[in-house]
């Protein structure tokens, strides 16, 4: 049995359905959001889109309109799902929450699914809803019902099987419907029906728009008092009434079909293009003496480029939203002049939102080298093709840098009378220490009378009373900040040097040896309190106050020889905690913080290791110690505030860290620079909310991104990336990426490339000049770092990129980019040839070294791990290559695939994904492919990504689903031995595209949940994915504690958490198994406290003796604690 867990990294960000309306307040206009199964609603403000509230629900968001309902002063909203749940939902101002109005099963025992998306119209009057989504059945939905009721539908037969679309018209007392329909011919009509709801059928319409509309392709309703329909087909826009016809020509459009459309007014429409043009259709009326208004002119103007766009929302004042699936959604302004520096661009683009979708392909490298991977995907379509590098971590932005050697330490100060901002810097070094006066963006070095600047400064900083605290090994000195004369000094008496410190705004602890002295600051005056001798020496201190005082009531301090700390009661220096930390490195810096009400007690040892533990503020007691590697140098804990006063930690090391806080657990993201020994923050005119860090040779003036788990960086391409590797030894990326030449922008990474070649022709491949496709295929090289286009092969004007990888054949020690491609000619159906060719980037260069004709297209390439022999797919057959002498030969192959899409290797087996077959497992042995193991369970299943977990274990993906397979090695049939198992499976209601081992946090964290390496997964909507394995005990825990949640969370549209995860195709049901659903089980420590303990409570799980026994919140906390943590 396979036992794993499944949790989103990243949520998915394509757009697919947008609205607006009413939703929140009768005041408030809404823009509504659907990506995925989430729904996520925004106000619409002066200042641009402000996030009000975010819901998942138990199913994709396939359809969802707003809607108004009598004596309700806001909208509803009707949502269907990709099983065909129906739900109203609506806001509940006081609750702040959205809440299920009514809900529906709207599936059909027996029925053919449309091919298209399933349509879902609401009409003017909001008395049906109509739904087409089997093939000849339309399914009404009146729209009155009573709270929280299930609602009725009843069905409806079409003599039309093929509804391309349909809608309501507006006008009409009786729901008045309007579609378009095609026939076997491929010719469309347009048809008219009024819904009668009494007697459950259509009757024809008082408006006649039955015509015939070749070519049409869309259709939607043009409001009163014009009325009648628009319909789009290739070259040409009509409007019609029933009565009068008026046509535009649209050639100019280029054969891109229109893929959505947004009403303005009743006279204005906003039209989307596949290649991302927007286009405005006016339409210009004229009313007649009998006051009848018909339209009599169509216009259609090009406004300008935006990102290929699945939705278009128009808000106020010429501001629209662009929702799109395959680029960025934008937030734009319609103008009317011309952009400025542009002649035809009518449009402003105010925001973007970062869309990964559709992710195609992705690879992860450690590119900081900081033990933790960044995802470099392959996303989007067309002009908004790009790379898109995903990272967890945070970034500091240089701002100013000046070469310094040898610093040891770092602090930001206010200095002069009245001073609300920094603008000194003192920076320390072995035995001097150096200030620096801030003046606009110039620092020039200064001095401060009551500084000891011969001597390195231990301690610097702002203190109460406006005075400033510096402690060096020989003192600790007290300085006016107005004045900067010394206001009082303290010196040992015992005339020994002071080994490490610690202070607050009103506290100073030193320690000298094994002695620890306790001060107070007052005004004027350094007051000594308290003293104590221990029994080892004093390694490192802290006094930071938690619980949001100005005073601390307890001193940490960590010992040599024992590698212990021990809490010190203040003003006594009694000790209330002793804590023995294990192993033999010295404990080097401690640190105090409360976070979202709990307080932690950080620690840091030699060897880079933070140690951490849950502090009670009231018995000062140590629990729930936890362990991470940050580094592999002794770390340094720097305490600082965000914004909001949340208290963060930066971890000064070889691999610096920021440690925040998020739904009560310490979460840890990596810092984009390779090294930093010392930091403060720094808040001054020039260089407001930025951090001051100290590295082996520079001291560098930098601001923080946003502390968030996840970070993006897009590299545009302006043409579709396919795929894509990564080559180590270059510290290169290799992309296959295609551009259509009757769309080509300048812009194209391709064309744009300073260094570019044309790959050789081969006399083997079979062309036709004259039946060849508008797509031209190149394989660029990137840059890592800056991601620059270093050179640009374009392939023959016949020959698509299918494939690539990085790799060393043979005993060959030359790393090659190997590329698989398909011959595509327009005149086949299917390509018939392909090649294999070997590249070498050497001098800037990119040179073909080898290439090989094949039979069919090479859709994938993977390399052996042991013989380092390459292997290749292609339609029906797997190969296996010889590289010697600098050519491919054919070593074996196997036929036994339908359509041979995906290869992944370990050793000597080679997993095979077919597109129709699901998986197929092979064994290279000397010259033979021997098949030891194939999946009859999911056949047939379109498979759209593989991967091996182990030797035993795989893991694939179709349209909607998850599902591992194992090996049958328990059965004493031989014959049986060949059928794999399917143990687990999952519905994630999004298409996953690739698979790929890797980690998003640092690899180092101990006390992982997990087992092995987890696998990330990239899908259609823009969705990051995690899937890992776990122990079977921790497995029924986590099964215990989600039934629990499913009992006692309802969701939104009262979908049931089994069915949204079972597995559902045309064929079978089966109820989701092996897999714990992350996403669910992470709201947990979200939800009220007597919520949790609920749950706790009816989370049954057997103990050793087979009894059942209830869980613990606090374990339950606490495992989800550890799991949060891996992505």
């Amino acid at each position: 049995m396979s036992y794993n867990y499944i949790v989103t990294a990243q949520k998915a960000t394509a757009v697919s359905h947008s609205q607006t309306g009413h939703f929140t307040s009768k005041d408030d206009l809404n823009l509504l959001l659907a990506k995925g199964n989430r729904l996520e609603v925004y106000c619409v403000t002066a200042e641009g889109l402000k996030p009000l509230v975010e819901y998942s629900l138990y199913g994709t968001i396939c359809a969802m309109q707003l809607f108004k309902v009598e004596k309700e002063t806001k909208d509803w909203l009707f949502v269907l799902t990709s099983k065909y749940h129906i739900a109203i939902v609506a806001y509940d101002e006081e609750a702040r929450e959205i809440v299920t109005k009514a809900y529906g099963d709207a599936k059909e025992r027996v029925g053919r699914p449309t091919e298209s998306a399933p349509l879902c119209i609401i009409d003017p009057n909001s008395k049906i809803a109509a739904l087409y989504m089997y093939a000849g059945i339309l399914k009404i939905v009146p729209l009155k019902f009573e709270q929280d009721e299930k609602l009725k539908a009843f069905n409806i037969r079409l003599v039309d099987l093929y509804i391309v679309n349909m809608s309501f018209l507006s006008g009409y007392d009786k729901p008045t419907l309007v579609y378009s329909c095609g026939s076997t011919s491929g010719k469309r009509c347009i048809k008219s029906f009024t819904v009668d709801i009494q007697q459950q059928d259509l009757v024809r319409a008082p408006l006649q728009v039955d015509k015939d509309d070749p070519n049409s392709y869309l259709m939607f309703p043009v409001p009163q008092p014009s009325g009648g329909v628009l319909s789009v087909a290739d070259y040409a826009i009509t409007w019609y009434n029933g009565i009068k016809q008026v046509m535009t020509d649209s050639a100019f459009l280029n054969g891109a079909q229109i893929s959505c459309y947004g009403e303005v007014d009743s006279k204005r429409f906003l039209l989307g293009d596949a290649n991302g043009y927007l286009h405005m259709v006016f339409l210009t009326t004229e009313e007649s003496m009998e006051g009848d208004v018909t339209v009599v002119e169509l216009k259609l103007e090009k406004l300008g480029e935006v990102s290929s766009p699945k939705s278009i929302t128009y808000l106020d004042n010429g501001v629209v939203f662009i929702g799109s699936m395959l680029g960025d959604s934008q937030l734009v302004k319609l103008l009317k002049d011309p952009l400025l520096g542009t002649e035809d661009c009518y449009i402003q683009v105010l925001e973007t939102f970062t869309n990964l979708g559709s992710i195609v392909d992705m690879v992860t490298v450690d590119l900081d080298c900081q033990d933790h991977d960044s995802i470099v995907t392959c996303s989007g379509y067309g002009r908004s093709g790009s790379i898109r590098i995903v990272k967890s971590g945070i970034g500091i932005n240089e701002v100013a840098s000046n070469e310094l050697e040898g610093i040891k330490g770092v602090w930001s100060l206010k200095t002069g009378p009245d001073s609300t901002s920094d603008n000194a810097i003192v920076i320390s070094f072995v035995g001097q220490t150096r200030i620096l006066k801030l003046t606009g963006e110039e620092l020039e070095e200064t001095e401060v009378p009551g500084f000891q600047d011969s001597d390195q400064t231990f301690q610097c900083g702002n203190v109460n009373h406006s005075q400033i605290v510096q402690i060096t090994p020989s003192s600790v000195r007290l300085v006016n900040q107005e004045t900067l004369a010394l206001a009082s000094l303290w010196k040992p008496t015992s005339g020994k040097k002071i080994g490490t410190s610690a202070f607050n705004s009103n506290q100073v602890v030193v320690a000298i040896g094994c002695d620890v002295h306790y001060l107070e600051i007052k005004e004027g005056e350094l007051k000594e309190v308290s003293h104590c001798i221990l029994e080892y020496e004093v390694a490192c201190i802290d006094i930071s106050p938690i619980n949001g005082k100005d005073t601390s009531d307890i001193c940490v301090v960590g010992l040599w020889t024992d590698i212990s700390v021990r809490i010190l009661k203040l003003p006594s220096l009694q000790e209330q905690h002793h804590q023995i930390l294990g192993g033999e490195i010295l404990p080097r810096s401690a640190c105090m913080i409360t976070a979202e009400e709990i307080s932690y007690l950080l620690v840091t040892l030699g060897d880079g290791c933070l140690l951490y533990y849950n502090l009670d503020p009231h018995t000062y007691a140590l629990s729930n110690a936890k362990r991470i590697v940050l580094g592999t140098k002794p770390v340094i804990l720097k305490k600082f505030y965000t914004s909001g006063s949340a208290v963060n930690v930066f971890t000064c090391s070889d691999r610096p860290t920021i440690i925040y806080s998020n739904n009560k657990k310490l979460l840890f993201s990596s810092v984009n620079m390779k090294e930093v020994n010392y930091m403060c923050t720094l808040n001054a005119e020039a260089y407001p909310d930025s951090f001051v860090l100290a590295t082996d040779d520079s001291l560098i003036i930098g601001t923080v991104d946003d502390i968030q788990k996840l970070h993006m960086r897009t590299i545009p391409l302006y043409e579709t990336p396919r795929r894509l590797a990564y080559q180590h030894s270059n510290h290169v990326f290799g992309v296959v990426v295609v551009r259509t030449d009757t769309i080509s922008d300048n812009r194209s990474a391709s064309l744009s490339a300073v260094n570019h070649g044309i790959c050789p022709d081969e006399p083997l491949l079979e062309k036709d000049e004259e039946a060849l496709s508008n797509d031209t295929s190149s394989v660029l090289v990137l840059d890592e770092n800056t991601f620059e286009v270093l050179f640009a092969l374009t392939l023959l004007p016949c020959e698509q990129g299918c494939s690539i990888i990085s790799a060393k054949l043979g005993n060959d020690a030359q790393e090659y980019f190997i590329v698989g491609t398909a011959i595509v000619q327009m005149r086949d159906k299917e390509p018939k040839q392909g090649r294999i060719i070997v590249l070498k980037y050497e001098g800037g260069k990119l040179q073909v070294v080898s290439s090989l004709v094949i039979e069919g297209p090479v859709y994938a390439l993977e390399l052996l791990q042991n013989s380092r022999k390459l292997v290749a797919v292609a339609f029906s057959t797997v190969f296996v290559f010889n590289w010697k002498n600098n050519s491919l030969s054919n070593d074996v192959t196997h036929e036994g695939c339908i359509l041979g899409l995906f290869l992944r290797t370990t050793g000597d087996f080679i997993l095979v994904g077919d597109l129709m077959r699901s998986f197929m497992l092979l064994l290279y042995k000397e010259k033979a492919l021997e098949n030891i193991a194939f999946d009859t369970e999911m056949s047939p299943s379109y498979m759209t990504a593989i991967d091996i977990i182990d030797d035993e274990t795989f893991l694939g993906a179709d349209s909607q689903h998850i599902f591992t397979c194992q090996k049958n090695t328990d059965s004493a049939c031989e014959a049986a031995a060949l059928y794999m198992e399917q143990p687990s499976r999952i519905c994630i209601g999004d298409s996953v595209n690739v698979f790929r081992k890797g980690s998003l946090v640092m690899k180092h964290s101990s006390g992982s949940l997990l087992q092995g390496s987890p696998i990330l997964f990239g899908t259609v909507m823009g969705g990051i994915g995690i899937v890992g394995r776990i122990e079977e005990s921790t497995f029924r825990k986590l099964k215990a504690v989600e039934l629990s949640m499913c009992g006692t969370v309802k969701s939104v549209g009262n979908i049931d958490h089994e069915v949204w995860r079972s597995f559902n195709s045309e064929h079978r049901y089966k109820p989701s198994a092996g897999f714990i659903d992350g996403d669910l089980l992470e709201k947990f420590v979200d939800l009220p406290k007597n919520k949790m303990d609920l749950i706790a409570e009816n989370a049954k799980i057997k103990d050793d003796q087979g009894k059942e026994v209830a869980m613990t919140t606090d374990e339950i906390l606490k495992i989800m604690e550890d799991l949060s943590r891996i992505h």
